[in-house]
């Protein structure tokens, strides 16, 4: 399988370095700087560029807010699975305090 790897913002892959995902073929994918207002679903199709194809199916590991973008570009790109540690499935598996915030643009 082709392994994509999402760490979440403010991380970078060391934070999968204790995961042993041999022999798939690993790709890392790090954060981009955003473009202005850059709306989420833009922003992982952008960063959805840079992922290698080929013919193996392609696997999304994200953490923290990197499953947040795994799932978002999953969606795009078609991938055979989203894995998902530390993170959330959807605006309401969040602390709440997240959901008011975001509702003043925090």
């Amino acid at each position: 399988k082709n392994i994509c790897l999402i760490p979440g913002l403010a991380f970078d892959r060391r934070v999968f370095q204790k995961l042993d995902l041999s022999p798939h073929e690993l790709q890392f994918l790090d954060w981009e700087e955003p473009l202005g207002d850059e709306p989420l679903g833009a922003y992982a199709e952008r960063v959805s560029k840079k992922i290698v194809r080929n013919a193996l199916p392609l696997v999304l590991v994200g953490h923290s807010f990197g499953g947040v973008l795994a799932q978002e570009i999953g969606a795009l790109v078609g991938a055979e699975k989203v894995v998902l540690i530390s993170s959330i499935k959807s605006r309401r598996g969040g602390p709440t305090l997240f959901l008011v915030l975001g509702a003043f643009r925090v």
